[in-house]
C-alpha cells in the first residue's frame, strides 16, 4: 500500500457512506470535510496514522522459514532495505539479504522495523522486547501483544486494496 492508494480508496467509501468512524462510532471523517480539502491536516492526519512507508528503511527479518519469505516479498514491494538473520533460510530468499547467523540484540540497532518470523514464540517475544528497548518498531508472526506494530491482512484486487484488522477478535476474517 501506499499513502495515497489508500487515500483515494478511502474517498471512495466515503462517497459511498458519507462517513468513517472508529469502533465506538466516535466520528473521524466525513464526505463534506474530505472533498472540501482533502489535503487539510485532519484529514491527512487520520490517513498517516494507519499507513507507513518502508521504502528505504531498514527492516530485519529474524527467522528463515515460509513466513520469513512471505515478509521479505511484502517488504521487497515496499522498497525496504532488507536483512534476514537465520542459521536456516530456504532457498527462494534472495541471497543478498541473509545473515547466516543467530540472532543477536546488535542485529537490530540501526532497523526502522524488527520482524520476529522463527518458530519459536519465546525468542520472537525476547526480539519484539529487544526492539521495543531500542525504540524499534516490532512485530511477530506470533502477534505479541507487545510487539509496536500489526500489519494489516491484505488483498490486491485488480482496482483496489483491502485491508482488514480484527485485532485479534476474528481469527477466521483475516482469510481474506
Amino acid at each position: 500500500f501506499n499513502y495515497y492508494n489508500i487515500k483515494h480508496y478511502a474517498s471512495n467509501a466515503l462517497s459511498k457512506h458519507g462517513s468513517i468512524s472508529d469502533s465506538d462510532n466516535n466520528y473521524i471523517i466525513n464526505e463534506i470535510d474530505y472533498f472540501a480539502n482533502p489535503d487539510r491536516k485532519e484529514v491527512n492526519d487520520f490517513f498517516s496514522k494507519y499507513v507507513i512507508s518502508f521504502k528505504n528503511k531498514n527492516v530485519v527479518i529474524v527467522g528463515g522459514g515460509k513466513q520469513a519469505l512471505k515478509k521479505v516479498n511484502d517488504f521487497l514491494k515496499e522498497e525496504a532495505n532488507i536483512k534476514v538473520v537465520s542459521l536456516q533460510v530456504i532457498e527462494d530468499i534472495p541471497q543478498s539479504l541473509i545473515v547466516l547467523k543467530s540472532y543477536d540484540k546488535k542485529d537490530i540497532e540501526d532497523a526502522f522495523l524488527v520482524f520476529a518470523c522463527t518458530d519459536d514464540k519465546h525468542l520472537n517475544h525476547q526480539i519484539v522486547l529487544d526492539a521495543n528497548e531500542q525504540n524499534v518498531l516490532s512485530a511477530s508472526v506470533h502477534k505479541d501483544k507487545d510487539a509496536s506494530y500489526h500489519p494489516l491482512r491484505y488483498k490486491d484486487y485488480d482496482h483496489m486494496h483491502l485491508a482488514l484488522s480484527t485485532n485479534g477478535a476474528y481469527p477466521a476474517y483475516m482469510d481474506i
